[in-house]
């Protein structure tokens, strides 16, 4: 069916037939007024792949607008006895350059409409818009599907993919099924309460227990007098780390980094009175045992 007389024209038309590895078998250029010149019935292997590539621009030749652009352009594929049993793709068009293109892989042919075929099929392009625009309605070829794609007059579907070839050939299996399995959560794992109330109760009791046992020992040489000029700072010093480091632990926008200055001033000063303090302390253990 040629078109006259229609809102938009056709440029660079071509239909071609290749295989999947790009080969060309058949290469056809057309236009509205002239169809492609291919056999009157256009025989296809399963492994090959129907190509149709074009120019969408408008009747006088001229660079369509993005209001001008079809609202539906088609490539159908009807069945030659049954025009009732109908495949069809869009095909897209590029708003700025017109050009569109559109490829058939016969052996990925839909089941419903190979099962059901005749064996051939009409192949058209459609474009058309809402309104009072004249259709385009281009039949290109008529294709001789494989009979392997149908068994029986086409009662049940025998198509062999590209995907099958390569099992039977190479022993190429489908992955098994996966099937997602939620991580335990953590609170399933955790202990019962009472041996983890046991463990906290024993990691803070045990440190003041080896205290209150040790502090007999220790009691005599723990005195305010012995406190010289000397000790004092280290002690106060080291009362400074304790403080600074609870409140770190505390934390309530006390960082790391806010923290540091204050751990290197009070270390520095630490080693500093740390020193003069030992010294002292050696010169009086010295002395007593002397």
């Amino acid at each position: 069916m040629l078109v006259l007389g229609s809102d938009w024209s056709l440029q660079d038309a071509k239909l071609a037939v290749s295989s999947i590895d790009g080969s060309s078998r058949l290469s056809e250029s057309f236009t509205l007024e002239r169809a492609p010149k291919v056999p009157a019935s256009l025989s296809v292997e399963s492994d090959e792949v129907v190509r149709l590539s074009f120019v969408l621009k408008s009747a006088s030749g001229e660079k369509l607008s993005s209001s001008e652009l079809p609202h539906q352009v088609l490539a159908t594929l009807t069945d030659s006895v049954d025009p009732r049993l109908v495949e069809a793709t869009v095909i897209p068009v590029k708003p700025s350059t017109g050009k569109a293109s559109y490829s058939l892989r016969v052996d990925r042919l839909p089941a419903t409409f190979t099962s059901r075929t005749s064996g051939q099929a009409d192949l058209n392009l459609v474009v058309a818009s809402f309104g009072s625009s004249k259709p385009i309605n281009l039949k290109l070829a008529t294709l001789q599907l494989p009979s392997k794609l149908r068994v029986g007059g086409g009662s049940t579907l025998a198509a062999v993919t590209q995907r099958q070839k390569n099992i039977i050939k190479h022993g190429f299996v489908p992955h098994l099924e996966r099937f997602h399995t939620f991580a335990v959560p953590p609170t399933e794992k955790m202990p019962p309460k009472i041996i983890s109330l046991a463990a906290a109760v024993g990691t803070v009791a045990i440190p003041w227990l080896i205290l209150v046992a040790l502090l007999p020992s220790i009691t005599p040489s723990l005195s305010l007098r012995s406190l010289t000029s000397s000790t004092a700072p280290l002690v106060a010093s080291l009362v400074l780390l304790e403080l600074l480091a609870l409140r770190f632990w505390i934390g309530a926008g006390f960082t790391l980094f806010k923290m540091m200055p204050y751990l290197l001033g009070l270390g520095t000063l630490t080693i500093l009175v740390g020193r003069s303090a030992l010294g002292e302390m050696k010169r009086v253990r010295l002395g007593k045992s002397a």
